[in-house]
């Protein structure tokens, strides 16, 4: 068992054994519970079990030809791009403001930071399609790599050879709903990838994340999917996804129907019963939602589940305030998926972020940066990072 614990954590690669996994499980959950409490949670939401299932579905990348080089229009039901919608937010650059964005301040750190690994290989990826903002996302398996924008997706070896790209709507036969905001991720735990993807019709009022698993570590091949419903009061918005060893983390926006405003109502966090999208079965969940920072009592939002590589009985995941403050709200998931429990912590970051300002390129447009959420995180054995843009001449 000790084979697959580092620093009391159970690491990547994870055994596939059933039997060693869940000892190893075990052993590490009792060696998190070992460990001294550095600082209690500053507050903790109990999961709500789902009554709705979501029922499987196959696919396969046999049955449509790859459409690789190929340029098509990506359907959009309300002529408005995408979505990945804001909060109500005051900031506006100044010129001053703008200008700096366009510096860079040499710090002692430059000085002395290493230098990157060399470059071995890099290629294109898909190409800009019909949809704006391109919302891409990537991930790398042992022989992969899976490239996701709106809306469509590519596999590609390790030397660049795109082997396979559709878009998502053609490959679950799905000629009627919006699909955007998609997301990919390898799952080193189960060896399997996952792509995710928002799903909304806004003459039905009907909103789902469309979860996609494939059979194996390599991404050709079959499929099995899921319609995960978030009902029609509201829609869910910039979803984002995670896994560990026994869950799959789902994070979303919800925004109510109104039109233009789309006025922001909770975010809400799923743990899928791994065991049954392994097996291609019937699916529940947990799930958690109207959570609020416990710095100030406001709605969280855009929860960024961590890329986790290794597990000590806790799932982690952190969001910023997306138009600006100087904290951060961390959250974990404890316990395995028979009875999960959500814990929060408030985590004031010492200085004060806001939006990032439009950046100038080279023909003299601006790249609009959105504002100030986080962008994506990672964990591994007791350190988290992540990700943001934010106002200044660095980037943290």
């Amino acid at each position: 068992v000790q084979t697959w614990l580092f620093r009391s954590e159970v690491t990547d690669p994870a055994p596939q054994d059933p039997a060693i996994r869940a000892t190893a499980m075990e052993q590490a959950i009792a060696n998190g519970k070992a460990l001294p409490v550095v600082r209690a949670a500053d507050a903790q939401f109990a999961p709500t079990a789902s009554a709705e299932r979501a029922e499987p579905h196959h696919t396969s990348t046999d049955a449509f030809p790859s459409r690789a080089g190929e340029s098509f229009t990506v359907m959009d039901t309300e002529n408005i791009g995408t979505y990945n919608l804001k909060l109500p937010d005051s900031f506006e650059p100044t010129l001053e403001q703008i200008q700096e964005s366009d510096k860079h301040v040499v710090v002692e750190e430059d000085l002395v930071a290493p230098l990157a690994s060399a470059l071995i290989q890099d290629f294109g990826g898909i190409d800009q399609t019909t949809l704006t903002p391109p919302d891409p996302d990537i991930a790398a398996g042992p022989n992969h790599i899976v490239v996701v924008v709106n809306s469509r997706f590519a596999f590609y070896d390790k030397c660049g050879n795109n082997m396979y790209e559709y878009n998502f709507a053609d490959f679950v036969g799905n000629t009627t709903d919006f699909l955007f905001d998609p997301k990919v991720v390898y799952d080193r735990w189960n060896a399997r990838w996952i792509m995710t993807i928002c799903v909304r019709n806004n003459t039905s009022h009907a909103s789902s994340v469309l979860l996609l698993i494939s059979d194996d570590n390599n991404p050709n091949g079959s499929w099995c999917y899921y319609y995960i419903p978030y009902g029609s009061t509201y829609w869910a918005d910039y979803q984002d996804v995670g896994t560990y060893t026994n869950g799959v983390v789902i994070t979303v926006n919800m925004f109510d129907w109104s039109s233009p405003n789309r006025i922001f109502q909770y975010s809400e966090i799923r743990m899928l019963d791994t065991a049954a999208l392994l097996n291609c079965n019937t699916v529940g969940w947990w799930w958690w939602n109207g959570m609020t920072n416990p710095h100030d009592g406001t709605l969280a939002f855009s929860i960024r589940p961590a890329d986790q590589m290794s597990w000590g009985a806790d799932y982690w995941m952190i969001n910023s305030v997306s138009y600006g403050a100087n904290f951060l709200t961390l959250w974990s998931i404890n316990g395995g998926y028979a009875a999960p429990s959500l814990l929060s912590w408030d985590m004031p970051v010492g200085f004060s972020y806001d939006d990032p300002p439009p950046m100038p390129q080279g023909n003299g447009t601006y790249v609009d940066c959105g504002d100030a959420r986080l962008l994506g995180a990672a964990y591994y054995s007791g350190n988290l990072w992540a990700t943001q843009s934010r106002l200044g001449a660095s980037v943290s």
